[in-house]
């Protein structure tokens, strides 16, 4: 029964471990692309923002992503608001604008697509967007960024969707395998455990909010994530 424990111990912490890299690396790279975005070099024409941007979290390097947004006309009168876009590239900035006409209440999904022509900084994609002023409404704009990543077979939405899943999987059942061999830690087990289960939960909502594109909340809980692997490293000694 001992030699069970143990046995279980040993696949549950290779497990966690597995999906504890595989977590970090996920998360990680999908809100440090969002953060990058946001000191890209885009220019800073105002303090509004708008919710609506949306980017994939990662792309492979050989397909081609859709950048949506979604415009609503909140007035009671229709407008045509100036749009402008920019995009990374290796060299200068892209820039491109559009003027959407809106009837009052009317919402538009505009798109554009991104490739590896867009890729700077070795492995992201930067984009920002300015919906100028229709009065009464502010100059607003919003950035979000692109993890490119060079990966055979599967599309990047694919490859993230597997690894979460993957990620998840691995934490769920090292928390289980760990969790029945508890009595073999020496000292602390309980306070192990706490941490490792907390880490986990800190970790998913991580993930999701990279995967949402809400770089401030991810950042937070990565810092966590790191707060409690430190805390970790105490309770081993």
């Amino acid at each position: 029964m001992k030699t069970r424990k143990k046995t279980s111990y040993i696949f549950g912490i290779v497990l966690y471990v597995i999906g504890l890299v595989l977590g970090l690396f996920i998360a990680g790279s999908s809100v440090m692309a969002d953060i990058e975005a946001e000191f890209y070099g885009f220019d800073n024409l105002s303090n509004g923002r708008f919710s609506t941007l949306r980017c994939p979290a990662v792309m492979n390097r050989n397909e081609t992503g859709t950048v949506r947004m979604t415009l609503t006309n909140t007035l009671d009168r229709p407008i045509n608001p100036n749009i402008r876009t920019d995009i990374s590239t290796i060299a200068v900035i892209e820039s491109s604008r559009v003027k959407p006409s809106l009837e009052p209440g009317q919402s538009q999904i505009l798109e554009w697509q991104v490739d590896k022509d867009n890729i700077d900084l070795g492995n992201f994609i930067f984009v920002k967007i300015y919906i100028f002023p229709e009065y009464p409404l502010p100059l607003r704009e919003a950035t979000c960024g692109i993890f490119v990543f060079n990966l055979p077979f599967l599309k990047g939405s694919q490859w993230f969707g597997l690894g979460v899943v993957v990620s998840i999987m691995s934490l769920g059942i090292g928390l289980f395998l760990l969790k029945q061999s508890s009595d073999v830690l020496v000292k602390r087990s309980r306070e192990r455990m706490y941490a490792l289960i907390a880490l986990a939960i800190a970790l998913v909502g991580t993930m999701a909010f990279g995967l949402l594109g809400w770089w401030v909340a991810g950042g937070i809980l990565l810092f966590v994530c790191i707060l409690i692997m430190v805390a970790m490293l105490y309770l081993l000694v």
